[in-house]
């Protein structure tokens, strides 16, 4: 490692590892460093900005978006029976799909406020989703607060974000919890990675998907290293701990009894393909805009028989569901799927050939000649679709900020597609991307 990154690592007061550095060499001038935190809060503004007001859409065109409001008549309930001086809820009187731990660590707040939990966790709710956008700006490190605008608008605009942070689930804890991990794990901080891995496992234990991928990410970055791998696996202790807990306290599930029972119509067998194929929607929602700034020269220079080796078994997973699964219907609540198959009565065929050009666009777009040097977003791509396969219950609001995380990880780089962009086609891209996510609120 040279003595200028050394230098540089002095003034973050971050001991980077030489994997990570290789992999996101972040190491700035002071001068930069400035700029860069300049940039940063002026990000942080426009996602703020960008954030409240699509939260009072949400209120006016659709309050009930992705069924939060409903779920949330649950979590409010279960976190109120939390409470330390009465007996925890017993299985058969569980309803909601996340793990005790998040629950009862909710449910301590019982002993503080009291009457005024419900209050108090809608508050809570919101200064976490504050608090996320703040971890995406500090994440992007942008040189020019333009050339991220897109990025945060992807998340800031998206309906999957603001309505659960106005009615309280388990999904702003985990989208919280994720970029926290995340920020952690490329700073290299140990013992918040250690609190916010456990933290995210206990808020939504299906996120573990997310974890793995972090763990094959450091043993790739640290291959030959024993002793780096070793000390990583540690880390990833108490998350563990966690999930089999949880998968104890459900009766060697993950979820309860009673969350399959409440959506016994979405019920899939396994695998369920189904989930694969919202990925592969959600993933053509998010990035379909890119593409009308791709230079198409490059684009073309991409399809060789390597990158099309990874691309295409990946992009074909949707395609199974037209092999198994194909005969169970399609019911409500379904994001994309519900809508393409019965409002739009799309044939189920053409349904997965579209999520399949979504993870080919998103392999072209943002994976092309940097497989060696950043290969953390396509792990986390390919365990979060074969993660997928295990759901029995698919649904869209599980998967849409998984997808933006990736994304956005992918286009965090300043050398990248958005960096070639003037001013005014970013402002384009920045108000395609706010207005297409507003059209998803009446969805």
């Amino acid at each position: 490692m040279s003595n200028y990154c050394e230098k540089v690592r002095i003034i973050h007061h971050i001991n980077l590892s030489v994997s990570v550095c290789i992999a996101y060499p972040d190491c700035v001038s002071l001068k930069e460093k400035f700029s860069m935190e300049s940039e940063q809060k002026k990000l942080f503004g426009l996602s703020l900005f960008l954030y409240f007001i699509s939260a009072s859409l949400v209120l006016l065109i659709n309050s009930d978006f992705a069924g939060a409001r409903a779920d949330s008549f649950f979590y409010l309930k279960m976190i109120s029976s939390a409470n330390p001086r009465n007996s925890f809820p017993s299985i058969e009187n569980y309803e909601v799909a996340t793990s005790p731990v998040f629950v009862f660590l909710i449910g301590l707040l019982n002993l503080f406020v009291g009457n005024n939990l419900g209050v108090f966790v809608h508050i809570l709710y919101i200064l976490l989703a504050i608090a996320s956008l703040f971890l995406l700006s500090h994440l992007l490190k942008p040189t020019r607060w333009q050339v991220s605008a897109p990025i945060v608008c992807l998340l800031s605009t998206s309906g999957y974000f603001v309505a659960p942070s106005i009615w309280p689930t388990s999904d702003t804890p985990t989208i919280f919890f994720a970029l926290l991990s995340l920020v952690s794990l490329l700073e290299n901080r140990d013992k918040l990675f250690i609190m916010s891995s456990f933290m995210l496992v206990s808020t939504r234990q299906n996120f573990a998907w997310l974890l793995l991928a972090f763990l094959i990410f450091e043993i790739y970055a640290n291959c030959g290293n024993l002793k780096n791998i070793a000390l990583a696996l540690m880390r990833y202790i108490p998350a563990l701990v966690s999930l089999i807990f949880t998968f104890l306290y459900f009766e060697n599930n993950l979820t309860p009894q009673m969350y399959n029972l409440l959506n016994i119509k979405n019920v899939f067998q396994l695998p369920n393909f189904l989930t694969s194929v919202q990925i592969g929607l959600s993933m053509l929602s998010t990035v379909g805009l890119f593409l009308l700034f791709q230079n198409w020269t490059d684009l073309i220079k991409t399809f060789k028989f390597r990158f099309l080796t990874l691309v295409l078994p990946l992009s074909f997973f949707p395609l199974g569901y037209n092999f198994y699964g194909v005969n169970q219907k399609i019911g409500d609540g379904l994001g994309w799927i519900s809508l393409l198959v019965n409002e739009i009565n799309l044939n189920i065929f053409s349904v997965t050939v579209l999520s399949s050009f979504g993870l080919i666009l998103f392999c072209v777009l943002f994976i092309q000649g940097i497989l060696l040097q950043k290969s953390l977003p396509i792990f986390m791509l390919i365990c979060l679709i074969l993660s997928s396969l295990v759901m029995q219950i698919p649904f869209l609001r599980y998967f849409e900020f998984s997808v933006i995380l990736i994304v956005c990880l992918s286009l965090r780089r300043p050398a990248n597609l958005l960096s070639s962009l003037s001013n005014w086609k970013l402002s384009i891209l920045s108000l395609g991307i706010t207005l297409l996510n507003l059209l998803k609120f009446s969805a």
